[in-house]
């Protein structure tokens, strides 16, 4: 009889602590007993009961619980440096973040696991879904705010554990999404959510599926890798609705910025705009939200002949929030100008900017005449602005060079070619006062 009532207190005393709930109250370690209104800190490893983080807490190694339920609260932010499992073991319970989770190791669920919106999470390492749908990024409402989360390294499913990015759910993953050959593996995007994943998606299960809600602008699942693979031959499936990283910096500015923004991103450097502003000078002006590995920008210029020169150079400010440049091109060409910027990092590799136009005005006037040109004679006049000697080029349809001459004075004539075809040239007037392109036409 003795021993039993012992086994019973024991029971008693074990559900207890099962369901205990605790809440922070103070910023700090995780196992300061004064950092808890309870006046207990939540064990590390087998607890269970209700765990509410609301204040800024950091766990000085791993975090192991089987049950009960975790809650960490918005604008307060829990580190824990090392691993994470929830559910393993036990099952029960959940975990809901509302503010920032920040694991620096790896990451096992076995019990359901949501990113609520406003809330992230960042993990440093690798994220094992085990069973069942454990892992949701967001919620059904509109954005925002957003449920934001990212994976530095990869992804796995075992036992067809399923992902799901709700309405409000931002998700980049920085490695591979791969998965074992239970199948029934399932990543589901719904309208709304937005996923980039920088490596592929590699799944061998029978039954897989990566389903995506999203239209066509913006896709809503970007994939870097232009060749991901599911087991087709076992029933799997792989939507056709997705982009890659150039997709996606074309049709969904906004998500390519949250991407680019994230410290140490994949992504390069993300230019936000580039525009350019006529005046007696021409102002070009970008901005960037990210700089990763990146060296500077070379300004570059062309006429209507499209043959771009270097007219300048800024460096890199290598910020991983929204920067701004100028470049201020003192003699733009008259007529349209064509710019560009050429972005270089760290080991020389480039891309080049969308081409933006300008009128510049120029004071310098050059007259052609008589044009259209007969006889294959010509003379070209110069106002005193533009200095001289000066270099003349002919140029036809396709960029080749018909005619070369220095022109010595203000006012010279010309003899083309006996050769050359009657049509369409340009006719290029180079000096140090700068550069102007007219069009000509030959009888």
């Amino acid at each position: 009889m003795k021993k039993s009532f012992f086994i019973l207190i024991l029971a008693v005393t074990a559900n207890v602590a099962l369901a205990q709930t605790y809440g922070s109250i103070a910023d700090g370690n995780w196992t300061t007993t004064t950092n808890w209104s309870s006046g207990s800190v939540p064990p590390l490893t087998g607890g269970g009961g209700t765990v509410g983080v609301n204040t800024n807490l950091t766990i000085s190694g791993n975090y192991a619980v089987p049950n009960g339920t975790i809650n960490i609260a918005a604008g307060k932010t829990l580190t824990i440096n090392g691993n994470f499992s929830k559910g393993v073991g036990g099952g029960g319970g959940n975990v809901n973040v509302y503010g920032t989770l920040h694991i620096t190791g790896d990451v096992t669920l076995n019990a359901p696991f949501t990113v609520q919106p406003g809330g992230s999470v960042v993990v440093d390492g690798n994220v094992t879904v085990i069973n069942s749908s454990y892992l949701t990024i967001g919620t059904n409402a509109a954005a925002p705010p957003y449920a934001d989360m990212v994976i530095r390294k990869n992804l796995v499913s075992q036992s067809s554990g399923d992902i799901t990015v709700e309405k409000n759910g931002r998700f980049a993953l920085f490695g591979n999404f791969t998965d074992d050959t239970s199948g029934g593996t399932k990543l589901t995007i719904k309208s709304g959510g937005q996923v980039y994943i920088d490596k592929t998606i590699a799944l061998v299960g029978g039954g897989d599926d990566v389903s995506n809600a999203n239209g066509t602008t913006p896709i809503g699942l970007y994939i870097n890798d232009p060749n991901p693979t599911v087991n087709t031959s076992q029933g799997a499936t792989l939507t056709s609705n997705r982009g890659n990283k150039a997709t996606m910096q074309t049709n969904d500015p906004p998500f390519y910025a949250w991407v680019a923004g994230i410290p140490n991103s994949p992504l390069p450097v993300k230019l936000v705009y580039f525009k350019a502003q006529t005046g007696a000078s021409l102002q070009l002006t970008w901005a960037t939200s990210s700089e990763k590995n990146f060296h500077y920008f070379q300004v570059e210029r062309a006429s209507e002949d499209l043959i771009f020169t270097t007219v300048g150079r800024v460096d890199a400010k290598g910020s991983s929030t929204l920067t701004t440049y100028a470049f201020t091109d003192e003699k733009p060409l008259n007529g349209k100008n064509y710019y560009r910027l050429k972005m270089i990092d760290l080991d020389e590799a480039f891309e080049y900017s969308p081409v933006v136009t300008a009128n510049g005005k120029s004071s310098s006037t050059v007259n052609v005449y008589p044009n259209p040109i007969t006889d294959k004679q010509f003379t070209i006049e110069l106002s005193d602005v533009m200095d001289t000697p000066a270099q003349v080029t002919i140029l036809d349809g396709s960029g080749t060079q018909i005619l070369r001459a220095e022109l010595a004075s203000h006012t010279m004539a010309f003899q083309l070619p006996q050769d050359i075809s009657a049509g369409l040239y340009y006719l290029r007037i180079s000096s140090g006062h700068g550069q102007q392109i007219i069009k000509v036409a030959v009888r």
